[in-house]
């Protein structure tokens, strides 16, 4: 995996016909926006809120991720990733991206990110910044 620039892509505001309502409040609300958001773009969830033997994953799905402003087709071939890790955070009042995710949250989904490589094949890691506005920030390599 390539460094992380520590800066955030911003995809175009996302439409959901979730049932949550804007501004999002509650902690659930940002995770339920964004896979709704995402199955309204027709990336298929494989697991949600999975126990690994290391820990929680908030999302696993297709390698059907947004690059360079386009959604990917059939999967990501320039990636080789057979699956998608999504850390999913509420980014309420611009926090910065460094303070989201702790070093031992990091530590831990190294660990889990490690562990799924071994058991499913390679796949990629994303932290997802969810605001009340219902806005999505993608932060590729964060593991890094």
């Amino acid at each position: 995996m390539a460094p992380s620039s520590g800066t955030a892509k911003l995809l175009p505001e996302l439409k959901s016909t979730s049932k949550v309502s804007l501004p999002l409040v509650h902690g659930n609300d940002f995770e339920n926006w964004l896979v709704t958001s995402l199955c309204d773009r027709g990336v298929r969830i494989l697991s949600r809120n999975w126990e690994t033997p290391f820990g929680e994953v908030d999302l696993i799905c297709e390698p059907r991720i947004h690059v360079k402003g386009s959604w990917t087709g059939s999967g990501n071939s320039k990636l080789g990733a057979q699956w998608v890790l999504i850390e999913i955070k509420s980014l309420i009042s611009g926090h910065y991206v460094e303070t989201r995710v702790s070093e031992k949250q990091k530590k831990r989904l190294r660990r889990v990110f490690q562990w799924l490589c071994e058991n499913h094949g390679p796949g990629v890691a994303y932290l997802a910044l969810v605001s009340r506005e219902g806005q999505i920030s993608w932060v590729p390599h964060f593991l890094d």
